[in-house]
């Protein structure tokens, strides 16, 4: 009988939980919508880094047998491969590296057999094939290039394979000599990948150690190894978001608990009274607590099942770089599991933390509430009377009148803080997407697919330039690229001290991310730094960009934003020194190894710039630096300007495939792709509209919920006080009196909301601007969002005025 009462009483409290279960409810569906579509893009994002990175984890250089063999040893290693350059062939008037590998290699890449047996001879990807106009079965002349001879020779093509991404990105044109024997030559490349990527650090101790690898010669995957290391539940990342989710929930819970415990003291005295035990009202808090957060969080996951099935079409919306990918499937997050059981732990702190505060000790209450009487009898002025009561009266409501004030204030700074974040982040993807230098803004993709492709002449270029439809110009701008592929020596002696250490700190950061087809950034000698890099002249409209006039001898360089602050002495005023090889001789084993370059010429810098412009995936990005030269200099230089890449803008979509069709006719002697992006170009436009509108409906949302969340519970927090009201007027206290102490809380939590908000929302808006001028984003100039700080008050002051109504009807009933 005692038990069902018991349970009685804590299904009637659950009952009355309705506004906590539904905040919570609200809460965890966020977090855990959040989660899944986080789990679902790291997915998707993985399988795109493994398609142009390898599926490995580490990339181990100049490895003989007998190294390769102790390596097989260790017991975590899921694959292991390994490729070394055999020879370089050319077939006419193209050159060719061949790479011997075992079968294992080819599964660190999204490959199939096509046609043919692996085992049949030389192995090619498809591109590659057609490229050499050639069959399974066929067997073709090549002559073997060496340093000391070379011969002519016949191969046989075994196989054709699907397309290795990373190598037709980077037009590295290479074919595959299988090789059957687990035996391998000496400088060969070892590609590995684990069981456990937490057991990177480990194995490279046993690769130093037991085996004597060099450090400098043992590359991570880190495309690969960052997004897996991201998705671990037990990552950095995840466990600061355990904790400050267990605190959170823990202060939501105390705070929303906190307004019936002046209620919860009472009903504890009465089942004190009753003979009911500590620890029965202990383990029904318990209980009452953890029920009203199992439910929340059944009632979540339901949610978030639903709404991310509902976004797997729309799942670019997040990530761009998802557009044209078919999402079929949702990953659901394992974190969710350590957050439900962080819900069920803050729960059970927050319902002990209660009972410490219902329960407390009898003896000093009593005692501070003696105090007080007696005080109150000695006054005898009236006035005096009343300002003790009204003191009394806001002492003891001083712990919730605080948590009023925490939610609005994280309200304002939270509305605020995402709306300004979600304001410059918009401005960055606006810019970026309709900048068409920044290689998205465009409709047309003409680039190379071959190392020893000679370029686009000048001739055709103007032809494209000046296509016509119908009498009219139909092409609106174009970006075009001329670029020659080298490497940028400093001298130390030129460089300071400051300059040195900067480069040597960031020479494995950089190596790290040109593990795969492109190997290494950077190269430290006894005397200078070599930088992988190249020359590049652009059309007279980009050419502008950086301050150069095409027809003058002129030039300017690129280098990150970083290097600007660290190193900008060391490039402007002065010569580069540039070194290349001979053109139109491109080959890998060449274009790779620093400093065997035959020609050295010194480039006279005009100025320096942070504005990188896109000209092609391959051979580096945009964190080494790029020199831009005139047409006019490069012609001096190269002898003459050809174009690698073209991006073209046409005024009339509707032609676009009319205008595909006219520059396939014109460049149908070259070897070149031509791509079609107008429909990804506008998808990208659309869903940087999208994503805009949808964070800012997210913050409001957000925002509006926090202010009737305040607003509910101010609202119970009168219910409950109804009885205080009526104690206060038996006191004596006029219906005006109440109403001035109820204004005077009310007063102090809106204008120190304010005030708070103020000022956090001014040192929130110089941190994002900060950030974001620091990680090189696009930025428009600093300016205060007063207008939104004036709107936040302007909300603060209404719901001043909503609950001073509320206190007069209260106050009057």
């Amino acid at each position: 009988m005692k038990l069902n009462v018991i349970n009685n009483l804590t299904l009637t409290k659950i009952k009355s939980n309705k506004l906590m279960i539904f905040i919570l409810t609200i809460i965890f569906s966020i977090l855990f919508i959040s989660l899944n579509i986080k789990e679902t893009m790291n997915y998707y994002r993985l399988k795109d880094a493994e398609r142009y990175s390898g599926e490995f984890n580490l990339l181990i250089k100049n490895i003989d047998n007998e190294e390769y063999q102790k390596i097989k040893s260790y017991k975590n290693i899921k694959n292991i491969s390994y490729s070394n350059t055999k020879s370089i062939i050319k077939i006419g008037e193209k050159v060719f590296p061949v790479e011997e590998i075992n079968k294992n290699y080819l599964n660190n890449f999204e490959t199939s057999i096509l046609d043919g047996k692996l085992t049949n001879g030389v192995v090619v990807e498809k591109w590659v094939a057609n490229l050499m106009n050639v069959n399974v079965g066929d067997t073709i002349n090549i002559k073997t290039i060496s340093v000391n001879k070379s011969a002519q020779e016949r191969i046989k093509i075994g196989a054709v394979i699907s397309d290795i991404a990373p190598n037709k990105i980077r037009a590295s044109c290479i074919i595959y000599d299988i090789n059957e024997k687990d035996k391998i030559s000496k400088n060969s490349e070892i590609l590995i990948k684990l069981k456990d990527t937490k057991d990177i650090k480990n194995f490279k101790g046993y690769l130093i150690n037991k085996c004597k690898i060099k450090q400098d010669d043992i590359h991570e995957n880190k495309n690969v190894n960052g997004i897996i290391e991201e998705s671990t539940i037990f990552s950095k990342e995840y466990i600061t978001s355990y904790i400050i989710l267990f605190f959170f929930l823990t202060f939501i819970i105390a705070m929303i608990s906190n307004v019936n415990l002046i209620y919860r003291k009472n009903e504890y005295k009465i089942m004190d009274v009753l003979g009911m035990k500590k620890s029965t009202f202990s383990n029904m808090l318990l209980k009452e607590m953890s029920i009203s957060i199992l439910l929340s969080e059944i009632f979540s996951i339901l949610i978030s099942i639903i709404v991310t099935n509902l976004l797997k079409k729309y799942m670019y919306l997040f990530n761009q770089n998802l557009i044209g990918n078919n999402i079929n499937t949702i990953e659901y997050n394992k974190a969710i599991l350590i957050f439900l059981v962080i819900g069920i732990l803050a729960a059970i702190v927050s319902s002990k933390i209660d009972y410490y505060i219902i329960s407390g000790n009898k003896n000093k209450q009593n005692i501070r509430e003696f105090k007080h009487i007696k005080i109150i009898d000695k006054l005898s002025n009236k006035k005096d009377v009343m300002k003790k009561i009204s003191l009394r009266y806001s002492i003891r409501n001083k712990n919730i009148l605080i948590a009023m004030s925490v939610i609005i204030i994280l309200s304002n700074t939270i509305y605020f803080s995402q709306n300004y974040y979600s304001k410059m982040m918009d401005y960055h993807n606006k810019k970026l997407i309709n900048d068409y230098t920044n290689g998205y803004n465009y409709d047309i993709l003409v680039e190379s697919s071959d190392f020893n492709f000679d370029g686009i002449s000048e001739n055709d270029y103007n032809k494209i330039k000046n296509m016509n439809v119908d009498n009219k110009n139909i092409v609106s701008n174009m970006l075009v690229s001329a670029q020659h592929m080298g490497d940028i020596k400093l001298e130390k002696k030129n460089m300071s001290e400051k300059s040195i250490n900067y480069l040597r700190n960031l020479t494995d950061e950089i190596n790290e991310n040109y593990t795969t087809s492109i190997k290494g950034g950077i190269k430290e000698e006894k005397d200078l730094f070599i930088i992988k890099g190249s020359v590049f002249s652009f059309d007279d409209e980009t050419a502008k960009k950086y301050g150069i006039d095409n027809n003058k001898s002129e030039a300017t360089i690129y280098i990150p934003i970083e290097w600007i602050e660290n190193m900008n002495k060391d490039f402007i005023g002065k010569y580069v020194d540039f070194g290349y090889g001979k053109i139109n001789e491109y080959s890998q084993n060449e274009i790779y190894n620093f400093g065997k370059n035959e020609n050295n010429i010194k480039i006279p810098i005009k100025k320096l710039s942070n504005e990188y412009t896109f000209s092609g995936d391959y051979y580096t990005k945009d964190d080494l630096p790029q020199i831009i030269v005139s047409r006019d200099m490069y012609k001096k230089i190269f002898k003459k300007v050809t174009y690698n890449t073209m991006s073209i803008n046409i005024s009339d979509k509707l032609s676009i495939n009319t205008v595909v069709e006219g520059i396939n006719n014109i460049l149908n002697a070259y070897n070149v792709n031509i791509v079609d992006k107008h429909e990804e170009s506008e998808a990208l436009k659309n869903s940087s509209d999208i994503q805009g509108l949808a964070l800012e409906a997210v913050s409001i949302i957000i925002y509006i919920s926090s202010i009737l969340l305040f607003v509910l519970l101010y609202n119970k927090f009168l219910r409950i006080r109804t009885d205080d009201y009526e104690m206060m007027r038996i006191l004596g206290v006029s219906r005006r009196k109440i109403k001035e102490i109820i204004e005077r809380e009310v007063n102090i939590v809106v204008i120190t909301s304010i005030i708070i908000t103020v000022m956090i929302c001014i040192l929130s808006q110089c941190s994002i601007y900060n950030y974001f001028y620091k990680m090189g984003y696009s930025v428009n100039n600093f300016k205060f969002e007063v207008c939104k700080l004036m709107l936040i008050c302007f909300v603060n002051i209404v719901v001043y005025i909503i609950l001073n109504l509320k206190n007069n009807m209260n106050i009057k009933l």
